[in-house]
């Protein structure tokens, strides 16, 4: 079988070439238009910067993109054509708006280094494992034969409708529950989903569908989550806001191009595709499961940089009420404190002059009294608390 390149590029790539004469004129403007999306992504999101203090929302990202994939689909091709030029100098006029009233507001104030530093490490592997997953899903996207699939070239269009609806739902019951961390716990299971969409794949061509649709939903919200991340770091002032904006959007931008790049090389040779594409497949479902353990052995990292910040009053006043609630011991409610404040296991065994083994026994302890069962789920418990406490007051 030829696995050909996606239909929806050459379309466009046709389409394009008979407006404009050249290929040499179209990629310069599509260069442009890349590089002034890029520097109007960065600027946006300075501004939001200045003028929020929670990071941005998932659902609002997935409702914008919903009803924006609806008008397009809508709409006849040349009024949808005229939609998608106005919304960048759309864009453009709001941010000039929101400057002009955000003119004298500061910007996040940066963390110290020494403080700053503790987001590195989650930092690289969300952004590895987002860069891998982007290459990986962006390849099926690609070399899955477009033609064959129901819809076409709109094939692309529902698909982005369903990532778009599946992350309002995600955000919607995260906001239902009062727990917004929740939504960070995804990256592994969307990591499962690609696995499972490339074995769908791999079954053959009946398969088609429901692994091309799966798929793109979930490199949807890959890319929704990792913006949202560099938020709330840049928020957070671990981060500067530029460089938070800039590296969430270069990762996927640069997996998707990586992942079309392939499939590129596949559709230019045919008879190289017959042999390659299955065995290549195999590849991306080994590498994907290999990524998955950095990422969950950084899940407590994650939360925690991700967790609304506290006063450390609050946080001690919220840590006594849990050891009165459950019964901690003087020395399980000393090791909690230092727990929530950031303390890793040789950190507090250090601290406490004890060794690291005693720690983890009385950490143990902890989590059977409390009924949890990982850190992350202790940091979570306690600023969980600690949010109802300031709903209610």
């Amino acid at each position: 079988m030829q696995y050909p390149l996606d239909a929806l590029d050459r379309y466009r790539t046709h389409d394009l070439t008979r407006i404009i004469p050249g290929d040499l004129i179209a990629y310069a403007l599509a260069a442009v238009v890349g590089i002034t999306n890029a520097i109007l992504w960065v600027m946006w999101g300075e501004l939001y910067s200045r003028t929020k203090t929670s990071p941005i929302s998932g659902t609002t990202v997935g409702l914008v993109t919903l009803v924006c994939s609806l008008i397009c689909f809508v709409l006849p091709t040349g009024i949808s054509s005229v939609f998608i030029a106005l919304m960048p100098l759309a864009a453009g006029l709001l941010f000039a708006r929101g400057a002009t009233i955000a003119k004298d507001m500061p910007y996040p104030t940066l963390l110290p280094k020494s403080t700053a530093n503790r987001a590195l490490k989650p930092m690289i592997v969300v952004c590895g494992t987002t860069f891998v997953a982007s290459v990986a899903c962006y390849f099926l996207v690609a070399i899955i034969p477009w033609e064959n699939l129901p819809y076409g070239e709109y094939a692309f269009t529902f698909g982005s409708i369903g990532g778009a609806t599946l992350l309002c739902i995600i955000g919607v019951i995260c906001g239902l529950t009062n727990d917004r961390l929740n939504i960070y716990r995804t990256f592994p299971w969307l990591i499962i989903i690609a696995i499972v969409s490339f074995a769908l794949f791999l079954m053959g061509e009946r398969f088609f569908v429901p692994s091309f649709f799966v798929v793109l939903a979930a490199v949807s919200i890959f890319e929704v989550l990792l913006i949202m991340y560099f938020g709330v770091l840049g928020v957070k002032g671990y981060v500067p806001i530029g460089f938070a904006f800039g590296f969430s959007g270069a990762f996927i931008r640069l997996g998707i191009a990586v992942g079309n790049a392939i499939a590129l090389y596949y559709e230019a040779n045919p008879a190289f595709a017959k042999v390659a594409t299955d065995p290549t497949s195999l590849i991306f479902v080994c590498v994907l499961a290999a990524v998955i353990i950095p990422l969950v052995r950084q899940e407590y990292n994650i939360t925690q940089l991700m967790a609304p910040p506290a006063t450390e009053s609050s946080q001690e006043h919220r840590i006594k009420e849990l050891a009165a609630e459950f019964s901690l011991s003087a020395r399980e409610t000393e090791i909690v404190m230092l727990i929530a404040r950031g303390f890793t296991t040789d950190n507090v065994a250090k601290k406490l002059v004890i060794s690291p083994y005693t720690v983890n026994t009385h950490i143990r302890h902890v989590y059977e009294k409390v009924g949890i069962h990982k850190r992350s789920e202790l940091i979570d418990y306690i600023n969980r608390t600690g949010s109802d406490d300031d709903k209610k007051a």
